[in-house]
């Protein structure tokens, strides 16, 4: 406390029954109480109080009830008491005599009845009893006589009761480790002189030791730990020299020891801290694609299984501390984000919740860069934890496990804006406050209300995101009660697509919708279903609310979807499926002009998409289709027949799979016979060298330009001949008046074509 050094505290749960318990070693100078372990309501623990050294102690956890058992070693030396066990209501431990060594005690808690059990290695030398176990009211433990090596041994508390099991390496130490009891039988890994370091069991019953089973076969070991018994079953990491270290499991038997799941093929260690979760085992285990995450098993490889990648990715969220408690798992765990925090999980590996404190907004934490969580204790229905706090250090904290408020709604994903918030009764709350983070943007609260109700509907939309949610009871006191376990949701509002024109005459047609509220950005995903191709259309960052293909879409019927992301890059729902039909029309190439050919060849541009083209030609004269072709292949067609002289006009359609016809046709008009169209000059100009210009004809060699002028009649004013552009322009200023123009044509075979229709102009 900054006052009396390190001393022994007790707390039950809140501030004020949180309080030193004695000062053993005076004033600043700290006791360092360790060991604590309770026998019969007394609380048995090693500590120094500055005149007797390290010795054994005791606590009914008042000051007048703190007192020392016994000076093992008198004065200041230490005897170093450890491995503390109740067994049946009686301490075991073990301790440095002066002239003994480390040796096997007991005791009662009184001086008289504290002792040594028996100096298992005569003389100064240490047995150094070790792996203490409680076995039905035995006490099970490895030590070294100083004949037979580290074995097994067992203890009913007497001297000639305290005897060896079984000289399992006869020329060496066994080392018996991690005993387990598993329904009445002592499972542990020993060596013997054949098969390394492998799993052993111990009947007290029959006092028979034998080798379960040999993992890793031959002389090397297969490197056991650490065994935790789950129901019927201990389950433990080795290496069967062929997967690696992985999960196993054991029911006593050679047949009943296999191999669970090799989470992590190849050689890598996999699997760490195990612990049995009410019947279900849970544990780290690492894979390449999460790192070491937390797992759990229910013995099957199938039921084995990844129950949250808390650092997501490859990274290690570094799970430590992994304690039972109610009907969750707890353990301390780094995020990437927020540093090593209080998380847990249901036994089901749902609901995974990070902790934050049980007072203020449901979101603080109880240090914005880890807090270095550690001792985690059920203890009267809370969890009991250090902890380190920005405003306060490292301290204890306690999180209570009853009257929590249970989510029942809204589930993890939503449609609507307003959802049902709804969650169980607290016994004595009056009101209940519901706190909403809108995670996406980080705002927060981003909606905070208290009702009295067991559910609500927010009174305003939230969008497009993902929530946490979490409630309080509040008593009539205004005492307020722990949050909930955070419950996540997403608001997966769909995006509306506008209504579009099925059959599409552009090559790039516009897909537009709704804002909206929420999303900072859009994707649109576009299938060709003429084709089978997927995503030939992709846009994952629009910013509007409207999307145009940047290229030409081939012809045919497309389908395609829209969806939203919010600002943390949260995917909303695809829209309902919008399709349309791309059917462009062809350009027109030739003819564009008048032309002496009486079977031209019609020429239009290529369409991507296109299975075949229709071209028809239209007598404008007499309003009958003259000439038609249809399931042409070509982007070129002649006529079968010659066309009259005079007006015509075609088209040309592209036929897509599924005998679409390109929409919105573009139709051309031109002559046969080779007589043009002058373009300029006409009406009154002001210059007496007008630009005379007039249609190309097709098929042309030269033409010939006829001026006379009207109101003072001369003939052939302009008669120019041989002209092989389409303009022509005086070189002589033609004065005032008014005056008549035609245009001819003469073609490479040097016909002569028909002038051109009458045009007059004047000049002012």
């Amino acid at each position: 406390d900054g006052t009396s050094g390190k001393e022994l505290w007790r707390s039950d749960g809140t501030s004020g029954g949180t309080y030193r318990v004695a000062d053993i070693n005076a004033g600043p100078n700290s006791s360092n109480p360790t060991a604590l372990t309770a026998v019969n309501g007394t609380i048995y623990f090693v500590a120094d109080n500055g005149i007797n050294g390290q010795e054994l102690w005791k606590s009914d956890g008042s000051q007048g009830g703190t007192a020392l058992v016994r000076d093992i070693v008198a004065g200041a030396g230490t005897s170093s008491p450890s491995n503390l066990t109740n067994v049946a209501g009686t301490l075991f431990f073990t301790a440095n005599w002066s002239n003994l060594g480390i040796e096997l005690c007991k005791t009662d808690g009184t001086v008289n009845g504290t002792g040594l059990v028996k100096d298992i290695r005569t003389g100064a030398a240490s047995s150094a009893p070790e792996q203490l176990t409680n076995v039905g009211g035995t006490l099970v433990f490895a030590a070294n006589d100083g004949t037979n090596g580290v074995e097994l041994w067992k203890s009913n508390g007497q001297t000639a009761g305290t005897t060896l099991v079984s000289n399992i390496h006869p020329t060496d130490s066994s080392n018996p480790k991690q005993l387990r009891v598993l329904n009445g039988v002592v499972l542990f890994v020993a060596a013997d002189a054949t098969t390394g370091a492998e799993l052993w069991s111990y009947n007290t019953g029959t006092g028979i030791t034998q080798q379960v089973a040999d993992i890793r076969t031959g002389v090397n070991s297969s490197l056991i730990s650490p065994l935790t018994v789950v129901g019927n079953s201990a389950f433990f990491a080795a290496n069967d020299g062929t997967n690696g270290q992985e999960l196993w499991k054991t029911d006593g038997t050679a047949v009943g020891t296999v191999l669970v799941k090799d989470i992590s093929p190849g050689s890598g260690l996999a699997v760490t801290r195990l612990i049995n979760a009410n019947g279900t085992l849970f544990f780290t285990a690492t894979q390449t694609a999460t790192g070491n995450e937390l797992w759990k098993s229910d013995g099957t490889a199938l039921g084995t299984t990844l129950v949250a990648d808390v650092a997501t990715g490859t990274a290690s969220s570094g799970i430590n501390n992994l304690t039972v408690a109610g009907n969750r798992v707890f353990f301390s765990a780094n995020d990437g984000i927020n540093g090593d925090q209080l998380w847990s999980t249901d036994l089901s590996g749902a609901g995974l919740y990070r902790h934050r404190s049980a007072s203020g907004q449901p979101t603080m934490q109880f240090s914005e860069n880890g807090s270095g969580i550690s001792d985690i204790v059920e203890s009267k229905g809370g969890l009991v934890f250090a902890g380190t706090s920005d405003q306060t250090g490292r301290e204890l904290s306690r999180i209570s496990l009853a009257g929590i408020p249970v989510i029942q709604q809204p589930g993890i994903l939503v449609s609507t804006t307003r959802p049902t918030l709804s969650w169980t009764a607290i016994p004595g709350a009056v009101n209940y406050e519901v706190w909403i983070r809108n995670q996406s943007t980080g705002v927060n609260p981003f909606y905070r209300v208290v009702v009295s109700t067991l559910s609500h509907v927010p009174t305003s939309d939230l969008p497009l995101g993902r929530y946490n949610l979490w409630v309080r009871g509040i008593n009539a006191a205004s005492e307020t009660g722990p949050w909930s376990i955070q419950s996540n949701f997403f608001v997966d509002q769909r995006v509306q697509v506008n209504a579009v024109t099925r059959l599409q005459s552009t090559a790039r047609p516009t897909i537009s919708w709704q804002a909206l509220p929420g999303a900072a950005r859009y994707e649109i995903y576009v299938n060709n279903l003429t084709t089978g191709a997927q995503r030939v259309y992709s846009d994952t960052n629009i910013t509007g609310t409207s999307w145009t293909s940047t290229t030409d879409m081939p012809m045919g019927l497309y389908r395609g979807w829209v969806r939203a992301f919010d600002t943390a890059g949260n995917a909303g729902g695809w829209s309902a499926a919008f399709e349309v039909h791309v059917l462009p029309a062809p350009a027109p190439l030739a003819p564009l002009n008048p032309t002496f050919a009486t079977q031209p060849q019609f020429s239009w541009s290529s369409l991507a998409g296109a299975v075949t083209y229709e071209v028809f030609v239209r007598n404008l004269s007499t309003g009958a289709i003259v000439q038609s072709a249809t399931g042409l292949t070509t982007t070129n067609w002649t006529p079968s027949a010659p066309l009259a002289t005079g007006m015509h006009r075609w088209w040309v359609n592209a036929v897509a799979a599924g005998n679409y016809r390109s929409q919105s046709v573009p139709v051309t008009d031109f002559r046969v016979g080779g007589q043009t169209d002058l373009l300029t000059p006409s009406g009154t100009i002001n210059t007496g060298t007008p630009e005379f210009r007039w249609k190309p004809v097709d098929g042309a060699a030269t033409y010939e330009l006829f001026v006379t002028r009207v109101d003072v009649p001369v003939a052939g004013i302009i008669n120019a001949t041989g002209l092989t552009s389409t303009t022509y322009t005086p070189t002589t200023p033609l004065p005032a008046g008014s005056y008549r123009v035609w245009v001819r044509a003469i073609s490479t075979t040097a016909v002569v074509g028909p002038w051109s229709a009458l045009v007059t102009f004047s000049i002012a």
